[in-house]
């Protein structure tokens, strides 16, 4: 079987880690190829230093914001591939891709189209209008697609309310981790130069409008007895490092391609975003047995069970209630890290994630084998 990946863009982040772990678990088993455009300078290739389990084509006019002519410059580009391939399934991640690598399918005569929303877009990224605009899009785009797949299930609702997809063409599977090879405490902390006497929470994430990095400095003020290690890059850099400069309990790391060290260092993970699908970084820190206190959006909720391993919130006060109740609980950050390890080490895994889809693919591909 033949599967091509259309992707926006591989920067670090979700869903290259999501496809990753999709190419690995198939690998053997499904001929993979992997279209993509280029990721900006600020967001770093998360394919750039790992073996990729398929054949990586680039297509620099596939581009997250560009003019109408290079959109169609990657259309056409898209249906060469395509034709070139001649793929049993095409399979698009992000928007933009989703939107052309999905034409360039229809038109290239493909018969498995399969879209999967890493999230959405219907909080937190745009006004009122174009929100509006973006759904129009997707309900048209939703009668060329063959099934749709979500990473958790309150998206996948969400999506069906409003008419991007339907029940009975959609399917949730849920993303996967790597077990992780954690060093010490005291030796990740003395690497990231982190206090060894405080409780350290952790922030994980792009340093984006929508991942609210502004509240972690205001949990910071709120919170001063503990220490808030932010790390991540992005479009906001400048500002969070600025704003953090006067903060003492607060320390930029930027990125890491290893995380274990973090997971490793933190006693507490942090969510503070607007909108979110399932949280990759999440689901690593449950992974490592840590508790992790984050907003109540988008799919969230399946990962962190309230007062179970973590604390979910609607706003800084909430989250700032608790980050203070497991920092002052050293019993409380080990029983809600224990369950949060047992439940990302029996549903987030790479075995599932590509079972889950091997069937998928299998089920939708058989009635157009002759």
């Amino acid at each position: 079987m033949r599967v091509v990946h259309v992707v926006t863009r591989t920067n670090i982040g979700g869903v290259a880690n999501y496809l990753d772990h999709l190419l690995r678990g198939l690998d053997g088993r499904v001929e993979s190829s992997v279209v993509r455009g280029p990721a900006s300078s600020d967001e770093g290739d998360y394919f750039a230093h790992r073996p990729i389990c398929a054949n990586v084509i680039d297509v620099d006019a596939l581009r997250r914001r560009s003019t109408p002519w290079h959109d169609l410059i990657a259309f056409v580009q898209l249906m060469r591939i395509m034709r070139q391939l001649r793929p049993d399934v095409v399979h698009t991640h992000m928007a933009k891709a989703g939107a052309l690598g999905r034409l360039a399918a229809l038109f290239a005569r493909v018969p498995v189209r399969i879209h999967t929303f890493h999230g959405h877009l219907l909080h937190g990224y745009f006004g009122g209008m174009k929100t509006r605009i973006i759904v129009a899009i997707e309900r048209v785009l939703r009668l060329i697609t063959t099934h749709s797949v979500t990473n958790g299930e309150r998206v996948r609702e969400d999506l069906i309310a409003i008419g991007v997809t339907r029940r009975d063409t959609s399917t949730m599977i849920p993303p996967a981790v790597d077990p992780m090879n954690l060093p010490s405490r005291d030796e990740a902390r003395g690497a990231l130069g982190l206090p060894t006497d405080r409780v350290v929470v952790g922030f994980v994430a792009r340093l984006a409008d929508i991942k609210r990095p502004d509240r972690v400095l205001a949990l910071a003020a709120r919170v001063p007895t503990v220490h808030f290690a932010i790390f991540g890059e992005g479009p906001l850099l400048s500002s969070v490092r600025a704003a953090a400069d006067d903060l003492a309990n607060v320390s930029m790391h930027g990125w890491f391609d290893d995380l274990a060290p973090v997971y490793a260092a933190i006693d507490i993970a942090l969510l503070t975003s607007d909108n979110e699908a399932i949280s990759i970084a999440l689901i690593e820190a449950a992974s490592a047995g840590l508790p992790i206190v984050a907003t109540n959006v988008g799919s969230i909720p399946e990962i962190v069970r309230h007062e179970v391993n973590g604390f979910l919130g609607t706003d800084v006060a909430d989250l700032a209630r608790g980050i203070e109740s497991l920092a002052e609980n050293p019993r409380l950050r080990n029983d809600m890290g224990q369950a949060g390890r047992q439940l990302a080490n029996s549903t987030f895994t790479v075995a599932n994630l590509a079972s889950a889809h091997l069937e998928l693919y299998r089920r939708l591909v058989a009635p157009n084998v002759s």
